[in-house]
C-alpha cells in the first residue's frame, strides 16, 4: 500500500505539471491590452518609479516584482511556448546603479524604448504561474481594481481557514485558528496581498490549507494525504517567485496534518507525527519535481540555457555571505530577519522589537510546556510543533545569501514560528496530577503507586 501511495503521489505531481503547462499555454494573454493598462496606471499614479512603497495598501509594497510581472505580460513573443516557459525580461543598463524594474517597464510602455537598447534575457527560472490570474484579471479590469481583488482573495482565504477551523475538532480548531489569527495580524497581508507576485500564491496557499481542515479524513488515508501534500507543494512552486511561500506552506501543512491526525486517530492508524513528516516530505517532493520539470521543459522547448542559468543563480543564493561588522556570514541573515520584524508591524520599529521578544518568550514557553509533559503523547506533540516552528531557520541555513539580500520580504517567514508557538501553547495537554488515587481526568492511577502511598 505504501508503494501504491508513492506511485499515486508521483502521478499526481506529473498531472499537476501538465495542467500548469496547459494553463500557461492557453491563458489568453493580450500584450497590447496589458501595455495599455500599464500606461494608464503610470498616468494615474497606480504605478510609479518607486519600487518599494511603505504603508501603501492600495499599491502594495513590492512594486519591483509587480513591474517585472507586468513587463513579462506586456512583451509580445515569438511563440506561446516561449512566452509560457521562458518569457522575455528586459532591464535598463546603468553605469553605477543597479537595474530598475519599474524604470524599464515605464521606458518600454510609456516612452516607447526599444528592447534592442536594453539587456534582455529569457526569464525561465520560475513557472511564473501568477501570470495566469494576473493576465486574466487585466483583461477585465485595470490594475488598481485587480490589486483590490487580490487583497480580497487573500482575506477570503484567511476567513475560510478560520471558519473551517471554528467548526473542526479541538486540535484542528486550535491549530487552524492559531495560523489564521497569526497570518491576519503578523503576515503584513495589507502590504503584500495586493502584489501581483505575492497575492495569487498567498490566496492559493490559504485555500489549500483550509481544504485540509475541512476534510481532516485526508490524514487517515496515506495515499490521499501524500497526493494532496505533493500537489500542494507543486501549486506553491507554480505561484512562487522565491518569496518565502514554500517554507511557510510546508510548516503550516505539517502542523495541520498533525492536528487532523490527532482528531481522527482511527484504530491502528500511523502515528500522527509520522504522518505529519510524511506530508512534509511529499510536499517537498512535489516542489522539487515541479522545479525540475519546469527547467527541463524550458530547456527542451524554449531556452536551451535555462538549466544552467537556474543552477548559477541558485549557487549564488546558496553561498554563505561574507562576514560583516564582526558578525559571521552564516548568522547575518538571521540577524537581518530580526531587524526587519518591523515589516510585520506596519513598519513600526518599536512594535517590531516587541513582537520579536514576544516570539522568543512564546516559543520558549511552548518548549517548556512540552518538556513538562514529555512523557505524554500530547507533550511530545507540543515539542514537535515547536520544532516545526524552526523550519524557516532551516530554510535560511540552506539559502543564506538569498535571505540576506531579500530580507525585507523574506521576513514574512517569521509568521511560522509566531503561529506555531501559539499552536504549541494552545495544544490540548491533559494534566497528570494525582488526586485521591485518580488522575484529574478520572483514570485510576497505577496500583503499585497506590500501595506505596503512606
Amino acid at each position: 500500500m505504501t508503494a501504491r501511495a508513492v506511485a499515486r503521489m508521483l502521478g499526481s505531481i506529473v498531472i499537476a505539471n501538465v495542467l500548469f503547462l496547459v494553463s500557461m499555454l492557453l491563458a489568453p494573454f493580450d500584450p497590447e491590452q496589458v501595455a495599455d493598462r500599464v500606461r494608464a496606471a503610470f498616468a494615474t499614479g497606480d504605478l510609479s518609479l518607486d519600487e518599494y512603497r511603505r504603508h501603501d495598501i492600495r499599491r502594495g509594497w513590492h512594486q519591483y516584482n509587480d513591474c517585472a510581472v507586468l513587463q513579462l505580460l506586456s512583451a509580445p513573443d515569438s511563440s506561446r511556448l516561449a512566452r509560457a516557459l521562458a518569457p522575455r525580461w528586459s532591464f535598463l543598463r546603468a553605469d553605477v546603479e543597479e537595474n530598475y524594474s519599474c524604470g524599464a517597464l515605464e521606458a518600454l510602455t510609456v516612452r516607447g524604448a526599444g528592447r534592442d537598447s536594453m539587456a534582455t534575457y529569457r526569464y525561465a527560472r520560475y513557472w511564473h504561474g501568477y501570470m495566469v490570474p494576473v493576465g486574466l484579471g487585466l483583461r477585465a479590469m485595470d490594475l488598481v481594481h485587480l490589486r483590490r481583488v487580490l487583497l480580497i482573495a487573500v482575506c477570503i482565504g484567511l476567513a475560510v481557514l478560520a471558519g473551517a477551523a471554528v467548526r473542526a475538532r479541538i486540535h484542528s480548531r486550535r491549530t487552524g485558528l492559531a495560523i489564521a489569527g497569526s497570518a491576519t495580524l503578523c503576515w503584513a497581508v495589507p502590504y503584500f496581498a495586493p502584489g501581483l507576485s505575492h497575492g495569487p500564491g498567498d490566496a492559493a496557499l490559504l485555500l489549500a490549507l483550509a481544504g485540509l481542515v475541512l476534510r481532516p479524513s485526508l490524514a487517515a488515508d496515506l495515499g490521499a494525504l501524500l497526493s494532496y501534500s505533493a500537489v500542494f507543494g507543486a501549486i506553491v512552486v507554480f505561484f512562487e517567485a522565491f518569496t518565502g511561500q514554500l517554507p511557510i506552506a510546508g510548516a503550516w501543512l505539517a502542523a495541520l496534518v498533525l492536528a487532523a491526525a490527532r482528531d481522527q486517530s482511527p484504530p491502528g492508524a500511523i502515528d500522527a507525527r509520522v504522518l505529519s513528516l510524511a506530508a512534509l516530505g511529499a510536499f517537498g517532493v512535489g516542489g522539487v519535481m515541479t522545479v525540475v520539470i519546469k527547467q527541463v521543459l524550458a530547456a527542451l522547448l524554449a531556452e536551451p540555457a535555462a538549466g544552467s542559468a537556474f543552477v548559477n543563480r541558485l549557487g549564488g543564493y546558496l553561498a554563505v555571505p561574507a562576514p560583516r561588522d564582526g558578525i559571521p556570514g552564516l548568522l547575518l541573515p538571521y540577524v537581518e530577519l530580526v531587524r526587519r520584524m518591523f515589516v510585520l508591524t506596519a513598519w513600526h520599529r518599536l512594535a517590531g522589537k516587541l513582537l520579536a521578544w514576544a516570539l522568543a518568550i512564546g516559543w520558549s514557553a511552548g518548549v517548556v510546556r512540552g518538556w513538562r509533559h514529555r512523557h505524554d503523547v500530547a507533550g511530545r506533540d507540543v515539542i514537535f510543533l515547536s520544532a516545526l516552528a524552526l523550519l524557516p531557520a532551516l530554510w535560511v541555513l540552506a539559502v543564506p545569501s538569498h535571505t540576506l539580500i531579500h530580507a525585507s520580504f523574506m521576513v514574512r517567514m517569521m509568521v511560522v514560528p509566531i503561529s506555531l508557538a501559539a499552536a504549541a501553547l494552545l495544544w490540548p495537554v491533559r494534566a497528570v496530577r494525582l488526586l485521591d488515587g485518580y488522575t484529574v481526568d478520572g483514570r485510576r492511577r497505577d496500583a503499585g503507586a497506590s500501595r506505596r502511598r503512606p
